[in-house]
């Protein structure tokens, strides 16, 4: 099944909120949602009692951008290298491995500027916390109750199937620059109804 909606701002989690109250509404079951890493929208769904993968990719994207592809510190070196593991490792490995950085690196992570008392390492601090913060979602994927679904599909453990999708129906949108906004949503439309068991909203 594939639902869609016209959202006049950006995404909130009422959006999502509405729409897997809508799905479920319809009969469907949501046995496991990938996100992207929208810490409320994660809320929302384990509260309606739906698992959640945190998509092994955007976490990385994260690592990338607060300590870049190629950081100068051996602290982010290593902190990377730790991230750069996500798809080959488990949650408990994964533990392991921040608190062996932790405890060789974390008074180095506590450094303050002795005038405006910030911490000196903001990027590894949100890098670090991250991985930390979004660990017991990173690997839903591997747990026996929720890996395989009541229909015999594995959960991915990421989005990039879908964000493939969305790059399919963006590139033919690009081959009618210029036209109006009227016409561009009829022809998302038209991509949208060839695919099976279509909700639109």
């Amino acid at each position: 099944m594939l639902y869609y909606t016209w959202l006049n701002s950006t995404e909130r989690t009422i959006d999502y909120d509405i729409a897997t109250d809508t799905i479920e509404s319809l009969g469907y079951k949501i046995e496991a949602a990938v996100i992207d890493g929208r810490r409320g929208v994660r809320e929302m769904l384990l509260t309606k009692g739906i698992p959640v993968q945190n998509c092994q990719f955007h976490q990385q994207l994260t690592i990338t951008h607060c300590l870049t592809k190629r950081p100068k510190l051996i602290q982010n070196q290593e902190l990377r290298s730790i991230a750069l593991t996500l798809t080959k490792t488990n949650k408990v490995q994964l533990k392991v491995n921040l608190d062996d950085w932790y405890d060789k690196h974390g008074i180095w992570l506590k450094e303050r500027d002795l005038i405006t008392k910030q911490y000196v390492h903001r990027r590894t601090r949100q890098a670090y916390f991250s991985l930390r913060r979004n660990l017991p979602y990173l690997f839903t994927y591997q747990q026996t109750e929720t890996k395989i679904t009541s229909k015999g599909i594995a959960i991915p453990n990421t989005t990039n199937a879908l964000d493939g999708r969305f790059g399919v129906w963006k590139g033919r949108l690009n081959s009618h620059r210029g036209c109006s906004k009227k016409l561009k949503t009829k022809i998302l439309i038209s991509f949208f109804s060839r695919t099976t068991d279509t909700k639109n909203n």
